[in-house]
């Protein structure tokens, strides 16, 4: 090192030959300043707590909630998932490898970020704030943000769940006129990107658990438009995500957002909805925030200091944030379990574990130029973010989360699953279980599933008239198929959840 030094220029011949030839004083374990995003946090927060002069004693015995097995595998599939896209044919920004940081220019390559924490205490298990800190030292977690785009799904849904629809609620997906919404421009139809491919069609009316599933734009659109902005804002808070920039001329107290806001043109940082996706498997509650320090210790041994968050760990006492009900909760994760086999994450499935028991959502912005990816088990929760820093541009055209970061999950939770074996997230009591027909809307009947099974039949068979919770009751609605199979497929039904009335919960005796 001091050869090249030498050859470099930084140092002289004589000095490198001198200073080769000194005994060298090493700290055992040593605060690795300097090297990582995290470690900058890290050092950043115990000279804050004990004074630099302290810190830069030997013997400190510094405790942090990193797990070096997740930190060092997740690294290695942010860089190697970076490169590969640089690699793609006709891939036209700069890259990492061309980049000279003794240029006097910054770096203008993607970047990416990951963030990953304990679901009940918001303990950081794995925190990358960016590619090479060597060339650039700012921390996309700590100090960035960006748009959401079909990330921020999850909480308008959460937003209409709580203000009366349900997942069998219907809604149109069909092409929708730029003009009511304005994102990238005010003429023409708004494409829809949500899917996560390039052939998406539209499917006329479809249910609010499909909307969700595939990322429908123009149905979630209007479901929000109709819904109005209030509701949804005030879950945003709820989750801790912060609020959108009002409309120019319109107030604080009287304040105006256009519909855009309903797909995630507004930014975020990766900590916000990281710990807004930890009250998905919660049920309904998320940490207050994320912490990486545990405890420091002295020469001794002797505690000198520890965090807040980790005492409450410790009792089994965390201060968590209400964002949802449970009901909500669990039917968030219902669809974007489901999601993984008929959604707008079937992509991402093949890079997880087998018999993966969360839920994935994809994010992808309407230009392309900032891809999301998070994911949960009922242990912990990991957010991605790929994109550029500088200016607004597409990362690929056609670039779409579930293909850019899905082997960067993939192997975040291969890992945790190693060190956390993952249970079931299991329906909470304030939830009843209930199958329909995905062409009615309504409870599902025998005829649903199986219309005349040994022959084709075009005739029209009636649904039952027993109507779930939220789902409308209509004795002339029918479930018509044309040219059935003789075995319908089982997508024609779904089993979907609903919050329980009073009567179905049990009540002390």
């Amino acid at each position: 090192m001091l050869n090249r030094m030498a050859r470099e220029k930084y140092i002289t011949p004589e000095e490198a030959q001198r200073l080769s030839s000194m005994d060298l004083g090493l700290n055992p374990k040593p605060l690795k300043r300097g090297v990582s995003h995290i470690y900058d946090r890290i050092y950043a927060e115990i000279t804050a707590y004990l004074g630099e002069e302290r810190v830069n004693a030997a013997g400190l015995r510094i405790y942090t909630t990193i797990d070096k097995k997740l930190q060092d595998a997740t690294g290695k599939a942010l860089s190697q998932a970076l490169e590969n896209i640089e690699k793609r044919p006709g891939y036209s920004h700069q890259k990492a490898e061309d980049y000279d940081r003794f240029s006097g220019t910054k770096p203008r390559y993607l970047e990416g970020a990951v963030l990953m924490v304990d679901n009940q205490s918001g303990a950081v298990l794995a925190y990358h704030g960016g590619r090479n800190h060597t060339n650039r030292q700012y921390d996309v977690i700590k100090e960035g943000a960006r748009p959401t785009g079909t990330a921020i799904l999850p909480f308008l849904y959460a937003a209409a769940f709580d203000t009366g629809k349900s997942p069998v609620t219907r809604i149109l997906d069909d092409a929708i006129d730029n003009r009511l919404t304005g994102i990238g421009g005010s003429e023409g139809i708004l494409g829809e990107w949500g899917a996560e491919n390039s052939r998406n069609r539209y499917e006329g009316m479809i249910t609010a658990h499909r909307g969700l599933a595939a990322s429908k734009i123009a149905a979630s659109l209007r479901m929000g438009m109709d819904m109005g902005t209030a509701p949804f804002i005030k879950k945003l808070a709820d989750f801790g995500i912060r609020k959108p920039v009002r409309e120019a001329g319109s107030t604080e107290v009287n304040p105006v957002y256009r519909p855009k806001i309903f797909v995630g043109t507004e930014p975020a940082s990766l900590t916000e909805m990281t710990l807004a996706y930890t009250a998905i498997p919660n049920g309904g509650s998320r940490p207050e925030n994320i912490y990486y320090l545990d405890r420091i210790e002295d020469e001794d041994g002797r505690l000198i200091w520890e965090s807040t968050q980790a005492i409450e760990t410790r009792n089994n006492a965390q201060v968590r944030k209400g964002a949802a009900s449970t009901a909500t909760a669990f039917q968030l994760h219902n669809i974007l379990h489901s999601s993984l086999k008929n959604g707008s994450a079937q992509r991402v499935a093949d890079s997880l574990p087998a018999n993966f028991k969360g839920g994935v959502k994809t994010g992808t912005t309407y230009d392309f130029g900032d891809n999301w990816l998070f994911g949960y088990d009922d242990r912990v929760t990991c957010g991605i973010w790929i994109g550029f820093l500088e200016g607004k541009k597409p990362i690929y055209n056609g670039a779409f989360s579930s293909d850019t970061c899905a082997s960067i999950l993939g192997t975040a939770f291969k890992e945790s699953e190693r060190l956390f074996p993952a249970g079931e997230l299991v329906p909470p009591p304030s939830v009843e279980r209930v199958e329909i027909c995905l062409t009615t809307g309504k409870r599902a009947t025998h005829s649903c599933y199986d219309i005349d099974r040994w022959t084709r039949n075009t005739a029209a068979t009636p649904c039952s008239n027993t109507s779930a919770r939220g789902i409308p009751a209509s004795p002339s609605a029918t479930c018509t198929e044309k040219t059935l199979p003789r075995r319908p497929p089982p997508s024609r039904r779904r089993t979907v959840f609903f919050p329980c009335l009073p009567s179905c919960l049990s009540s002390p005796s």
